[in-house]
């Protein structure tokens, strides 16, 4: 479908009493409005195969209070069926089973609406206006809910054990945080333990808590090719592949210091 001026239209439309000017930020009302893109995006996508790059849900028109949003979505047919799929859903809190991308916008959306005291609600503009769903600081995540989906770990492997029926790996990642990895054939626990105390990238299929975000289990099917390396000595690499550009550059531990901390 050729989008056009009368292509149907998704409206968000913020309701309450913390809608009004000094008690919102700017910066809130953008994450509002991506999330609400990205929610509808990440499902249509999820429905129909379509690559998500193609799914374009751009603003079209602000309302003249500042808090009404139209959006214009690039392939109608696909995004406006799915929309309102997704916000029977929403209504009627049939959650489990959604990809995880939708849930996590949809949290950003409940949680904005908590703090700042209003109701989102969408419509589909198309000769007429019908109310689709709302957000709001009631909106109810079930307990316990897990969000289950592929991702790619980095940390460093402290401990391998278990048997060949249940291999497990001790992973400090990146954030501090451990976790206690299973992982996919004897294969993997080998490698594992040859990389034992090394930083590696993990990939496999996680499993969140949608509350915090944090990854409950982790369940280890590869490996990547990352490998890590020293800042100077990933530096003499770089120098190396662009020539001249970074010469004058004598300690890049304090060159970067400098950059990020300014100097006195």
């Amino acid at each position: 479908m050729v989008v056009t001026d009368d292509s149907p239209l998704i409206e968000m439309s913020l309701v309450g009493g913390g809608i009004a000017p000094g008690q919102i930020r700017g910066k809130e009302l953008g994450i509002l409005f991506s999330s609400t893109e990205d929610m509808i995006a990440s499902y249509t996508h999820d429905k129909y195969s379509v690559s998500i790059s193609e799914i374009i849900i751009g603003p079209k028109r602000f309302g003249d209070d500042g808090y009404t949003i139209e959006y214009q979505p690039s392939i109608p047919e696909l995004t406006i069926p799915a929309f309102e799929e997704l916000s029977n859903r929403i209504q009627t809190g049939d959650i489990d089973g959604l990809p995880h991308r939708t849930v996590e916008n949809i949290i950003h959306i409940r949680d904005l609406s908590k703090k700042r005291k209003f109701d989102a609600r969408f419509f589909t503009l198309n000769g007429t206006r019908k109310y689709q769903t709302s957000i709001n600081e009631d909106f109810k995540i079930p307990e316990p809910f897990m969000l289950e989906g592929e991702t790619t770990l980095y940390g460093k492997i402290l401990r391998v054990g278990g048997d060949e029926r249940n291999p497990k790996i001790r992973v400090r990642l990146i954030s501090g945080d451990f976790i206690n990895c299973t992982c996919s054939g004897l294969s993997i626990i080998r490698q594992a333990g040859r990389r034992l105390y090394d930083v590696v990238g993990l990939k496999g299929i996680a499993n969140w808590d949608v509350e915090s975000m944090t990854v409950k289990h982790f369940h280890v099917q590869d490996f990547t090719d990352y490998e890590d390396h020293p800042i100077d000595e990933a530096f003499e690499q770089l120098r190396g592949s662009i020539g001249k550009a970074f010469s004058h550059i004598e300690n890049p531990i304090e060159y970067f210091a400098e950059l990020r901390h300014g100097t006195d």
